[in-house]
């Protein structure tokens, strides 16, 4: 098994557990599927020579729903967060390999760096929360804490 969180100079790189096959394989048909659901009716309406304008409708609502989905799978599938460690400033995004998001940025003075503890867990897991005066970055991933506590620890030396 694949370790959770790497820790290296500058950066921390949390990676998602990759679910079992079955939740993948839906989301990749259903991705599938919002993606062929317009170019279908497109190809029926140009036979039947009744195209209108009512198919843009059809194309953006499962090409949104597709996006939606694509996102899904990929975060299930290759899903990690990085946190990146800069003289000044943290820089946190989450990665889905073809796709970035939640870009955000902290600036490193006086961050205060705590855990929250997940309440339903029977295990020690909780996820990282760095803050200061003004922004908060929260990661998504539940870790245990002691890899919780790894990360507190970087940073907190890097930044000594």
């Amino acid at each position: 098994m694949e370790e959770k969180v790497k820790i290296h100079d500058e950066t921390i790189v949390i990676n998602f557990d990759a679910n079992s096959l079955a939740p993948r394989i839906i989301l990749l048909v259903l991705t599938t599927i919002s993606f062929l659901i317009p170019i279908v009716a497109t190809i029926v309406a140009i036979l039947i020579l009744e195209l209108k304008p009512a198919i843009i409708i059809t194309y953006i609502i499962f090409g949104l729903s597709g996006y939606f989905f694509l996102k899904l799978y990929l975060w299930n599938k290759y899903g990690k967060e990085l946190l990146i460690l800069k003289r000044d400033k943290i820089n946190y995004h989450a990665d889905y390999k073809i796709f970035i998001g939640n870009r955000r940025e902290i600036n490193s003075d006086a961050v205060k760096i705590e855990y929250l503890e997940s309440i339903d867990a029977k295990e020690n897991f909780g996820t990282l929360k760095l803050s200061n005066d003004n922004k908060i970055i929260e990661t998504v991933i539940k870790l245990p804490l002691k890899d919780l506590e790894r990360i507190k620890d970087k940073i907190n030396k890097y930044y000594t």
